[in-house]
């Protein structure tokens, strides 16, 4: 890869997305980009952020909250020692799972991987979407038991699943690899959808939906861009670095 800035190779390879590694840099060179790319998330953000507030101030859509961190909030309130689970799940553990299941699979064809990375999608969007409609766990610790209890055994029967029918899975071997655009692009607005869900939006102006996904839009392609240039580990740790500022200072404060 030509020796550019860090602002110009990302907006090269979001014109043309490619599954090609940073070749021959060290350590110290990868944190350095990678603080780079946080402050261009954050810039990103901010813009992608404008839509919404304008439509807020012209009131076409009211305020939003997310239901997690209110669901969260309280049982965090009910009993200090949830602090530390909640750090724990929120921040360690989050981005563990996320990247795993929207980025481990963003390489060229590799059937395990592709099969552990949309297991974990489906199985974490089908309890999701079961939790968070149906069932209303009594404490913060049941909630986060669960929710990787259960996300891993629905994981896991789709998994089985997948490999039971792998020799049928290796015809999509051709498609991965020459559409690189398409799977970069989905992983990200998968990434985007399955936060949306956690939104308290109001189903009447759902025409106004795209706007509130494009912040989670811009994390997705700046998570999907560090994971195949730098690597799933240093995703990871961009991921663990701004839900540490996120929410991390907030419980520092509080």
């Amino acid at each position: 890869m030509k020796k550019t800035s860090t602002r110009q190779d990302l907006f090269r390879f979001l014109k043309k997305p490619s599954f090609d590694k940073l070749q021959n840099a060290s350590i110290k060179t990868k944190i350095i980009i990678l603080f780079k790319i946080l402050i261009l998330t954050y810039v990103g953000i901010i813009i992608a952020s404008l839509p919404f507030q304008i439509l807020k101030e012209l009131n076409f859509v009211g305020e939003t909250t997310n239901k997690v961190r209110v669901f969260l909030d309280i049982m965090r309130e009910s009993r200090s020692d949830y602090k530390s689970y909640f750090i724990f799940t929120s921040i360690l553990l989050v981005p563990l799972l996320e990247e795993t299941a929207f980025r481990l699979f963003l390489t060229k064809f590799k059937l395990n991987y592709f099969i552990i990375s949309v297991s974990l999608i489906f199985g974490c969007l089908i309890f999701y979407f079961v939790n968070f409609l149906f069932w209303k766990p009594a404490s913060y610790l049941l909630f986060s038991i669960s929710t990787y209890f259960y996300s891993t055994m629905i994981s896991g029967v789709i998994g089985l699943i997948l490999w039971i029918i792998r020799n049928q899975l290796i015809g999509i071997k051709k498609f991965w690899n020459s559409n690189i655009g398409i799977i970069f692009y989905s992983s990200a607005i998968l990434f985007a959808l399955f936060h949306f869900m956690s939104t308290n939006f109001n189903k009447d102006n759902l025409i106004f939906a795209p706007v509130i996904l494009l912040p989670f839009v811009v994390y997705g392609v700046t998570f999907g861009y560090v994971r195949i240039r730098l690597g799933l580990i240093y995703s990871m740790a961009l991921h663990f670095v701004i839900l540490g500022i996120l929410f991390g200072l907030q419980e520092l404060i509080n």
